[in-house]
């Protein structure tokens, strides 16, 4: 009720209300079986499992909707289920719930599917809620086969007889002066119909599955398209007679079994059965492809995707043609080209399976802009693409000794996408599944399963925490634990983010994801002391001093620079750049009492503007809200804030921004302005109140535009010894910052530390 009042979705409201009946009843359904004895916890969960049916299975639960619920079990359960749905009715019955129940085996729902439409469309709909998943997955399996595929058009006929009684009682037409809006013509019954058709004839239950079929499709015809186009133009291309001269020469062959055709690589038609039925053959042709910089002719790689279902798939799990695969994975030569080479002859999946469930698979965000398999060949590309970088990135690459498994958690990171549970754990699985049948030791198999596992790791810790928080970057380091390990979540982490769609791994991105690999590197290697001790600080003194006696300004003895440093928390130190920190304690040199400064430049590199805040923390409360209130309503992006009170009460605080209306540098005229309002705000001669009904940039009252996900607030006291860590979700709007500061800043509470980043996977 209080949902809908405060304005959420009819689908909200029905997802909430599924989510809180499937907490109550699962966790009755799990109490009932451990307090009932040993043998009901065998029985309860290996050989019944709860299901719910209907619309509570699709999980659009109205208010005051009867609840459909099934226990499944096999013959092997006894007389335990019935002691098991006893218990759980009797308490869903007791808090008021209206339920709806059976008690069956799988056979049970085969033959009663066959003879009542209303329970073969409601067990359709079947959703697992508890118990074995196993014997929910067999359901599934044999519901599918037996019932919804043999029996789809005889379904599809009866559900549209049943829907035309339906309008002959509830008005045949859509204008009626009162429509019933579930079961007249055009209310939502037809769409049930549309579902449940879509079930029977393509397997498909929601209109997102519909549009991934339908996109699947539209890809495979594309594609084709596209290479049936391209070798047509090709042939039509007039050949130099120096090639037709070349063509008429005995053509090299290489190991035995390839033949060398300008720049392709290709079989001789009295060898082509021999490679097509050896899987050792056929990723050997790819590998010399690979390593001589050569294509295979598209010929060639057509009759391998006709050809290659036809061998069986034990043949792949070979020592040997896993140890070629290798090869592929290791280089040189292209790695991506070769893999999506493979992938087009649907050769890819024969060795990592799960292949073919993502071939393309759409992903349903504005985050992504590829399908599954291509983001996931696009991010090997990306990867392979920092060999030729200069910076710490490209230095990185080059310091990974097995660029193999690299290459393959970067093929397998997203290929637990498309599934329910949490693609991180799917993938977690289908690591130790692809480690199994490469024959990994188990060193090997742990560093692939972790890198698949845990590929979110970095970005998250980079992009939304603070790692100059000691618990945050020792958890870090603890769970990545090695040097090497380390290198390759940093490259995969980037070429991830790079994989997404254009310009989204940002210089500034990179820049975070860099700061946290330097900050954790001496913690994996053993060099902690050396980076964290006293002697550091010293080091750091003497070179703020160098750099101030290159700044305009009077000198900063050393015991000074030490003294101030003092003042500051050990992050800034750690964390802060010598040139940077010789401007800061230079502006705090400057700073009188009841003053504000503020300092700005633009970074070319990272095509940011940077604004230093330095003022007392005294002069007004609330200066982070403010100044986030300032920047939003002039227009400015904030993609990081770091918020500094010294000991003694002196706030530095410096914002990192885009400024939306310029390409490039902003004039200075601007900037100086931006920092003059900064002023005037914190003095109390304006109030950010008033800047923003005066601007065109955020709406002037209360109510902003709501965003299309429903806003999440999560609240972590864990993560660090010293501070609460609260996460906001929300769609992105301007004077969003401010609106999360200002509310912060209304309940009492101090912002130590902030982190924007965009939506991760």
């Amino acid at each position: 009720h209080q949902r809908i009042l405060g304005g959420a979705s009819g689908a909200e409201v029905m997802a909430a209300l599924t989510q809180l009946v499937d907490g109550l009843i699962i966790g009755r359904y799990r109490n009932a079986v451990r307090t009932t004895g040993a043998e009901a916890v065998t029985a309860g969960f290996q050989h019944c499992c709860l299901v719910a049916l209907g619309g509570y299975g699709r999980r659009e639960l109205a208010p005051y909707s009867d609840i459909d619920i099934m226990f499944l079990f096999r013959p092997e359960a006894g007389p335990t289920v019935a002691s098991l749905s006893r218990q759980v009715l009797h308490h869903l019955w007791d808090v008021g719930f209206q339920v709806g129940h059976s008690v069956r085996t799988i056979q049970d729902c085969i033959e009663l599917a066959a003879t009542d439409v209303t329970i073969q469309t409601s067990m359709m709909e079947a959703r697992f809620l508890a118990g074995s998943p196993d014997l929910f997955q067999d359901f599934q399996r044999r519901y599918l086969r037996r019932v919804v595929v043999r029996g789809a058009d005889r379904y599809i006929e009866r559900k549209i007889a049943e829907r035309r009684r339906e309008y002959e009682k509830f008005g045949e037409t859509v204008y009626l002066l009162e429509p019933n809006v579930k079961k007249s013509k055009g209310g939502l019954r037809d769409l049930h119909v549309l579902q449940w058709a879509g079930m029977a004839r393509y397997q498909a239950g929601t209109l997102q599955e519909f549009a991934e079929q339908f996109m699947q499709q539209y890809y495979r015809h594309t594609m084709g398209l596209h290479e049936r186009c391209a070798r047509f133009v090709d042939r039509c291309r007039r050949v130099p007679v120096w090639r037709r001269l070349v063509r008429l020469l005995p053509a090299p062959r290489v190991d035995g079994h390839f033949v060398v055709a300008g720049p392709c690589l290709t079989v001789p038609t009295e060898l082509r059965n021999r490679v097509l039925d050896s899987p050792v053959l056929l990723l050997q042709l790819f590998h010399v492809a690979q390593s001589r910089r050569l294509t295979i002719d598209t010929h060639l790689l057509d009759e391998i995707h006709r050809s290659v279902d036809s061998v069986p798939d034990e043949s792949f799990r070979r020592p040997e043609v896993s140890g070629i695969f290798l090869k592929i994975l290791s280089g040189p030569g292209s790695v991506a080209g070769t893999l999506e080479a493979m992938h087009r002859a649907h050769l890819l999946e024969k060795l990592i399976p799960v292949f073919a469930t993502v071939r393309g698979l759409m992903q349903f965000n504005q985050y992504h802009k590829y399908t599954v398999d291509e983001h996931s060949l696009l991010a090997v590309a990306k990867a392979e693409a920092l060999a030729q970088e200069k910076g710490i990135l490209g230095e990185v690459y080059q310091e990974i000794r097995r660029k193999d498994l690299l290459h393959l958690s970067i093929l397998l990171h997203d290929l637990g996408k498309g599934r329910e549970q949490d693609h991180s754990e799917v993938g977690r699985a289908l690591a130790e599944e692809t480690a199994d049948r490469l024959g990994f030791d188990e060193q090997e198999s742990r560093t692939l399963v972790f890198l698949v596992h845990r590929h979110l790791l970095m970005a998250h810790t980079a992009f939304r925490r603070d790692p100059y928080d000691e618990k945050v970057l020792l958890t870090f380091a603890r769970a990545v634990a090695t040097p090497e390990v380390l290198r390759k979540l940093l490259v995969l982490t980037a070429a991830d983010i790079a994989a997404v769609g254009p310009g989204v791994l940002t210089k500034w991105k990179e820049s975070l994801l860099i700061e946290l690999y330097l900050r954790t590197l001496p913690e994996v290697s053993g060099e902690r002391d050396a980076a964290h001790g006293p002697e550091r600080l010293r080091r750091l003194a003497n070179d703020v001093a160098c750099e101030a006696a290159t700044r305009a300004g009077e000198p900063m003895a050393v015991e000074w620079i030490e003294s101030q440093l003092g003042q500051f928390p050990l992050r800034y130190a750690y964390g802060t750049a010598p040139s940077r920190i010789a401007a800061h304690l230079a502006a705090i040199r400057r700073l009188r009492e009841a003053d504000v400064l503020v300092e700005e430049s633009f970074n070319e590199t990272l095509g940011t503007c940077e604004y230093t805040v330095v003022t007392v923390d005294d002069l007004t409360p609330g200066i982070f809200s403010k100044i986030a209130g300032v920047m939003a309503a002039k227009g400015l992006q904030i993609l990081d804030a770091q918020i500094i009170t010294r000991h003694d009460a002196i706030v530095v605080d410096t914002f990192q921004v885009i400024d939306l209306d310029y390409a490039g540098a902003p004039p200075v005229e601007r900037r100086d302005g931006i920092g003059r309002t900064i002023v005037r705000i914190l003095k109390g001669e304006d109030t950010v109140e008033n800047l923003v009904g005066r601007s065109s940039r955020l709406p002037s009252g209360r109510r902003l535009p709501s965003g299309r996900q429903p806003t999440a607030v999560q609240v972590d006291n864990e993560t660090s010894d010293r501070f609460t860590i609260i996460d906001v979700f929300a769609d992105d709007r301007q004077g969003l910052l401010y609106v999360i500061t200002h509310a912060i800043f209304k309940l009492g509470l101090s912002v130590h530390a902030a982190r924007i980043s965009t939506r991760l996977d």
